[in-house]
């Protein structure tokens, strides 16, 4: 796989300011104001006490103290308030602009290119990978301000104590020491729970969809064994690393006690000389409530910004071939206020079709991917080579062969969903340079091998966002063989169509493509998993009232009936072409394929031209 080189993360940062530069300066104004504010928080009970005992009466008295306070403490609310909504609303923000990337670019890479990772790996990549990258921003943000605060608490107690601010800040120093020694086995245990957490939710992604193979297994108990085991493992990872993270926090929370005791015995001396008074004191306490925090946060941040830069590494994986700067690329319709329309009508096709051809067409899978390909024969040879076809409007052209042969990836190159290496595309003569985005309603519907079906109800699985309004629904259910099948078609059907049965699945995902009345219909071995009667319904239905023109790929007796013409396809390339009557006497793919295929009805042994 290629591999880009790895940006740091500043960059990606500094790009993200630049989405949202206005929002984030002012979330910054925010956050400063939150934590200056605090400082008079401080300040006045320092000068409460002092007004109290008579050590130094403040001009604006006990309750004017206590008015400001409370006036103080209202401000320091409203920024925190106004902290919490800025920052959850500019985080969500970052973080859609940074799956919508991610999941645009995954969405993009052709059928050739799996993800190299599962599907519950890649989910948490796109969750919690992502969350980390923009946390940042908002920890370098209160950063900055913490800073500020901890420069002015040091100012203020060194201008009353500076040994006794020495001694205080020396345990502190100290933990922070210590700390710092531990970070490797901080970072190692963290990185164990997050690998352990990946594995085990892959494992389960894995579970669920294989439920039925586990099941034709009897492999229930040894798959509940493996994923106990890996969820052990999980479990050990994750307690190692919160019970280390959550001793070193207790270790670390000790400070603010250890530090009022150390001012205690130390400024006892100073009390009774005058020298350090009670508001003195509770300057000190106060401050020792926030500093060892935020000093913690500090020596935590680069960490931070290191654990970062391996989210960053492993986001940009998913980036597959394209550049890392795709990852932050800006798109200002995120910040828009209006929703974008939940249904749409299916474009009028600007050119109907009257011929495809498609010549001296190669596509060949990498030598790495071979094993993996759906077009594979025993030699190893997987893609096709130097493929040509004509097919008119209203005809009907069939691929057939052996299994492995190449007739899927034929389909899929044409379609543009695998790059082409060679040859030409051509709708009405002229030259198709990105089929990819070219064969979409209302020019061409496809139905792939195993169709896809969502968790939502029918009808929506149906439509995909078409407005029922513009469409006939009832038509393509009835072409589909499913309009007495279903009371309703508000069913919700369970993750890919589980509650469905094969026939079911496939009949759906044709109505999909009937509903969307499209120029050129491409069926990838539709009717495997149907029943005699409904499967010469369907294609009955499809041949003689529609007339459309079809790309089919079968071994089907119903479809090599109907077929104007039929590319044998042997070892990627074509063995033989013509139509039935002419090959059925003298080829051996087609006589294999059609007598090993059982009729469709009783006495239905002949062709039909």
């Amino acid at each position: 796989m290629k591999t880009e080189k790895i940006v740091p993360v500043w960059q990606y940062v500094w790009r993200i300011y630049a989405f949202l530069p206005w929002r984030y300066l002012f979330f910054l104004l925010i956050i400063l104001g939150s934590w200056l504010f605090s400082i008079p928080l401080g300040l006045l009970p320092s000068q409460f006490f002092d007004t109290l005992t008579g050590v130094q009466p403040s001009p604006w008295g006990v309750w004017g103290l206590i008015a400001l306070l409370g006036g103080f403490e209202v401000v320091r609310a409203l920024c925190n308030f106004g902290w919490g909504v800025m920052g959850v609303n500019t985080e969500y923000r970052v973080r859609a602009l940074l799956q919508r990337n991610l999941m645009q670019q995954i969405l993009e890479v052709p059928a050739i290119r799996v993800l190299p990772f599962s599907t519950g790996e890649t989910v948490n990549r796109l969750r919690d990978d992502v969350n980390a990258l923009t946390g940042l921003l908002t920890s370098w943000q209160a950063f900055l301000s913490m800073c500020c605060f901890a420069l002015v608490g040091l100012i203020l107690m060194a201008r009353i104590s500076p040994s006794i601010t020495l001694l205080v800040f020396l345990p502190l120093v100290l933990i922070l020491i210590v700390m710092n020694r531990l970070r490797p086995k901080i970072e190692a245990y963290r990185a164990r729970s997050r690998q352990t957490t990946g594995d085990t939710t892959g494992a389960l992604s894995e579970l669920f969809h294989a439920v039925q193979a586990i099941k034709v297994a009897r492999a229930e108990e040894r798959m509940v064994e493996h994923f106990a085991e890996i969820s052990e493992q999980r479990q050990r990872a994750s307690l190692q690393d919160l019970l280390f993270k959550n001793g070193l926090d207790a270790l670390f929370g000790y400070t603010t006690e250890l530090g009022v005791g150390l001012i205690l015995i130390f400024a006892s001396t100073a009390m009774r000389a005058g020298t350090f008074t009670i508001g003195s004191f509770a300057l000190f306490v106060f401050y020792l409530d926030y500093l060892p925090w935020i000093m913690g946060s500090i020596a935590n941040l680069l960490p931070e910004y290191r654990r970062v830069g391996v989210s960053a590494e492993r986001l940009q994986l998913l980036l597959r071939d394209a550049p890392p700067q795709q990852l932050v690329q800006h798109h200002r319709h995120l910040l828009e206020a209006e929703q974008m329309p939940v249904t749409e009508q299916v474009p009028p096709v600007t050119e109907p079709l009257q011929v495809l051809d498609v010549r001296n067409l190669s596509f060949t899978y990498p030598t790495a991917l071979n094993s993996n390909s759906p077009d594979t024969d025993a030699s190893g040879q997987s893609g096709i080579k130097d493929i040509s076809f004509r097919l008119e409007r209203g005809k009907c052209l069939v691929i057939t062969g052996q299994i492995g042969m190449g007739k899927t990836t034929l389909l899929r190159t044409v379609l543009g969903l695998l790059p082409k290496q060679e040859g030409e595309i051509c709708w009405n003569g002229k030259p198709i340079h990105d089929p990819a985005t070219f064969f979409v309603p209302p020019r061409s519907a496809y139905t792939a091998q195993i169709p896809r079906l969502f968790r939502t109800t029918l009808r929506d699985n149906i439509l995909l966002g078409l407005d029922e309004a513009h469409v006939d629904l009832e038509d393509a259910l009835r072409n589909a063989v499913l309009a007495d099948e279903f009371a309703t078609l508000d069913i919700v059907l369970g993750p890919r169509g589980t509650r469905l049965s094969g026939g079911q699945i496939q009949r759906t995902a044709a109505a999909r493509m009937f509903v969307r009345k499209a120029e050129l219909l491409v069926f990838d071995d539709l009717s495997s998993a149907l029943d005699v009667e409904t499967e010469t319904t369907l294609w009955q239905r499809l041949f003689v009232a529609e007339h459309p023109t079809l790309l089919i790929v079968s071994h089907r007796r119903e479809v090599l009936r109907y077929a104007d013409h039929i590319l044998v396809l042997h070892n990627g390339g074509i063995e033989a072409e013509g139509t039935l009557a002419e090959l059925l006497p003298k080829n051996e793919t087609v006589q294999s394929i059609w007598y090993q295929t059982q009729p469709t009805t009783a006495g239905q042994m002949g062709i039909q031209n």
